[in-house]
């Protein structure tokens, strides 16, 4: 059996792909500092837990500055597929806890 890390060891853009291997403050040259976007769904229910986390969306700093500065709902950008990770995110969170109210 095998324990769960705290962190990945590989952490890769949902927006061009870039990873990074190393968890610094730091990045070493040429690699991306990437962001963890996290969010946490609320929902009073009947289940045992009314809250949430969903999974984190990895970005890098340059698709983050790219999506804030052409606005999330551009066709075809950075803020697009950045959108889309946050939906299927959400959309994770919020199953989870529809499934605990069965």
């Amino acid at each position: 059996m095998s324990i769960p890390k705290l962190f990945q060891e590989r952490r890769a853009c949902v927006v061009c792909g870039q990873d990074a291997r190393r968890l610094a403050r730091a990045p070493l040259p040429g690699e991306p500092r990437i962001l963890a976007v996290s969010m946490t769904v609320y929902r009073k229910g009947e289940g045992k837990s009314a809250l949430k986390a969903a999974p984190a969306v990895r970005v890098c700093e340059g698709c983050m500055i790219r999506a804030i500065a052409g606005g999330f709902f551009g066709a075809g950008s950075a803020g697009s597929k950045v959108w889309a990770a946050l939906r299927s995110s959400l959309s994770t969170g919020y199953s989870a806890l529809i499934a605990e109210d069965k």
